[in-house]
């Protein structure tokens, strides 16, 4: 038994010693480019810098799977440890193509030629029957000669880069932590591709457990990357000359101004940084060792990079202009060990600082891609005059109407686009009083309002099928009118007229295209108006009167009634209703006056009050999600509208104000009404007098409270 034992310790020794000098480039090389990196990049962020230092320990599990606390160097040490179903044992799962395959998607051939400059044929991982598109991540022409299970180590990089991004723009704080240890994961494939082996598909073992592609005979261990150690790494890295050189996808070094759509139909700055770290990197020559008596595996350095035709064309100048004077040719790794050494002491005195270039260029990415530069705040005047009623909730579309100078100053609906400026609205035939638009869809596409005709009728408008009405409720007046519309367009909110004014809304019938009329409150025998609808169309807005008029809320043949404000007259209106529908935004009395209100089914209705001398506000648009109010409010002094914002940090302010505090030139003009609020609180419109005295309408682009 004591044999035994001995005879299995002195196995796992000597297989330990094997995995530790078979491959030297693994783990903590990594990690030392990952660290040395963050310094390359001298503006950094501190949040971003605060994550390379690798709290936690790697997975004693052997997998590549995110854990509270990790981050970049986490990510980046456990991105060898792969995805396998036999965790701890080196295995590779290759029957799908079900997450990550370890060891065989480490590689990459950006050019993907079957042939070297020698005709001799490039053996690998990720290659291409005929030069086709794998490589790229584009769609195989024919089947992968390498394997269809099989990513290349960009492919494999851009879908966790995807999710990277996707994790941090959430803005929830545990799920910036794991697109932080994915962007290591992305950091350690982009250092593989500084490794001339990786980029020129020469097959070589990682480690004594790791499989060997089935294309490929038997080979050694590459020598550079077993040359390469983590104390080579810090001995290169320390001497700075990376430093403030991260490689910036905008303009890379020798690689300026080209003309990517030789290479990627539609290429991600990704792809790019990718795509140059590889050709760049293939400059110099790979080897292995031989193994079990076969003879070495070469991949032969090269300047050039095959286009989306197959056409070669040679960098001029060369990637490495000004840096390194590559070594090309495998035979000059041959020799004398010291020699050879001395030969790979030159290539590391070059592809490591490209290697940290690369990482560094990876982390800038990252942050200009999670954090794009704020557009400056922009104020200005449309060089037209109408009243503006509401504003799309894409931003792009504001409606509204303009009057005949002279008695009965008849209306006209109006539409302006930043594309096509303003445009009157066809009119419907019977509409020889006129019309007005209230309301359009999130894209502008379609508008609400009403026609006299000479009563009134409620008409939807479109480009193809010009203004058509609506309709009323049976009996009674024809006195209709639409004041509100979902974002689609296929739900219209507003009133009808029967025995009194109602609240209905009109449903578009998906069979017919035409729209069918539907009171909100049945048989109730009170006075109701409704003026919003949600996104969706399943909520509505208005208010009821019976004794007293209350700000109601229809949802789901549900209504609900929301109250009003403590003091005063009993008397609300519901104005507008948040995209979500979780939000009703209007006007109540207060003990002192027309006050704003914003209600939530959590806090029922709250005051925003009114601005300084103010007395009568009245809203007029609130944000998808209801962060963003904004309406007017009649101030005793000097005697005017002026239009309030509210947030819930900032409470109610003066638009005017806030605009000039940022800094925009408002001299001369006079804000006085508000049409309303983009969907993402961004885009403001509404009305006022300009310097020349003249009325104008303006736009707000960019707003942030």
């Amino acid at each position: 038994m004591k044999s035994l034992k001995s005879c299995l310790i002195g196995v796992l020794f000597i297989l330990s010693q094997i995995t530790q000098e078979g491959h030297p480039y693994e783990i903590p090389a990594h990690l030392r480019i990952t660290l040395g990196a963050g310094k390359v990049w001298q503006e950094i962020p501190p949040e971003l810098g605060s994550k390379l230092g690798g709290g936690n320990k790697l997975d004693k599990a052997c997998k590549a799977e995110y854990d509270i606390g990790d981050d970049i160097y986490t990510g980046s040490g456990e991105e060898d440890l792969g995805e396998s179903p036999f965790p701890c044992t080196g295995f590779e799962q290759t029957i799908t193509n079900d997450g990550r395959n370890g060891f065989f998607e480490h590689f990459w051939n950006p050019d993907f030629p079957r042939l070297t400059p020698s005709n001799e044929e490039q053996r690998g991982y990720n290659c291409g029957e005929l030069g086709d598109g794998y490589n790229l991540g584009l769609p195989a022409i024919l089947p992968s000669a390498c394997g269809d299970h099989f990513d290349s180590a960009y492919r494999t990089a851009q879908d966790e880069w995807d999710k990277a991004i996707i994790l941090y723009r959430t803005g929830e704080a545990d799920k910036i932590e794991e697109a932080y240890y994915k962007l290591g994961l992305v950091a350690h494939l982009l250092e593989d591709i500084a490794l001339p082996a990786h980029v020129h598909l020469t097959p070589h073992p990682q480690g004594v457990v790791k499989k060997i592609p089935k294309t490929s005979f038997l080979a050694g261990p590459d020598l550079y990357e077993a040359f390469v150690t983590a104390r080579i790494v810090d001995k290169i890295a320390k001497l700075g000359n990376a430093i403030g050189q991260e490689y910036n996808v905008d303009c890379l070094p020798n690689l300026c101004n080209f003309d990517w759509s030789q290479v990627h139909p539609n290429p991600t700055n990704l792809f790019k940084l990718f795509w140059y770290t590889a050709q760049k990197t293939q400059y110099f020559a790979s080897r292995t060792t031989g193994a079990f008596r076969n003879a070495p595996l070469v991949g032969i350095g090269n300047n050039f990079f095959i286009d989306l035709s197959g056409h070669p064309h040679i960098f001029s100048p060369s990637l490495w202009e000004g840096e390194a004077e590559p070594i090309s040719d495998p035979s000059e790794l041959t020799g004398k060990k010291k020699a050879v050494n001395a030969k790979l002491q030159k290539m590391a005195d070059a592809l490591i600082p490209h290697a940290l270039k690369a990482v560094a260029g990876l982390y800038r990415l990252f942050w200009e891609e999670t954090h794009p530069p704020e557009e400056p705040l922009v104020f200005n005047g449309l060089g037209v005059d109408f009243i503006a009623t509401a504003l799309s909730s894409d931003g792009s579309t504001i409606v509204g109407y303009i009057r005949d100078k002279l008695p009965p100053q008849r209306p006209y609906s109006v539409r302006w686009t930043s594309a096509s400026g303003l445009e009157l609205l066809a009119e419907a035939a019977q509409a020889v009083g006129g019309s007005f638009a209230n309301a359009v869809s999130a894209d502008g596409n379609i508008v609400a309002g009403a026609m006299f005709t000479p009563e009134s009728e409620a008409f939807w408008w479109t480009e193809a099928g010009g203004m058509v009405g609506l309709g009323d409720l049976p009996g009674g007046l024809n006195h209709s009118f639409a004041f509100g519309i979902s974002a689609d367009g296929s739900i219209i909110a507003g009133n009808g007229y029967a025995l009194r004014t109602e609240a209905v809304r009109w449903i578009k019938n998906p069979s017919t295209g035409l729209f069918e009329i539907d009171p909100l409150n049945s048989s109730v025998p009170f006075f109701s108006e409704a003026f919003d609808v949600s996104a969706d169309g399943t909520a509505i807005v208005g208010y009821n009167s019976d004794a007293n008029r209350e700000a109601t809320l229809w949802r789901n043949e549900e209504i609900t009634r929301l109250g009003d404000l403590p003091g005063g007259v009993f008397d609300s209106f519901a104005r507008k209703i948040s995209a979500n529908g979780l939000v009703v935004v209007g006007e109540s009395q207060s003990a002192t006056a027309w006050s704003a209100f914003r209600w939530t089914q959590s806090d029922g209705m709250v005051d925003l009050g009114n601005l300084p001398l103010g007395f009568q506000a009245f809203v007029s648009g609130v944000s998808g999600d209801g962060s963003i109010i904004v309406g007017t409010d009649y101030s005793c002094c000097p005697g005017r509208y002026e239009i309030f914002i509210w947030d819930p940090v900032n409470g109610m302010r003066q638009l005017a104000d806030v605009l000039i505090s940022r800094g925009v030139g408002l001299a001369g003009w006079t804000l006085d009404r508000v049409a309303g609020v983009s969907g993402d609180g961004k885009t403001i419109a509404g009305s006022g007098i300009n310097p020349n005295s003249q009325d104008e309408v303006w736009i707000v682009r960019n707003f942030k409270p």
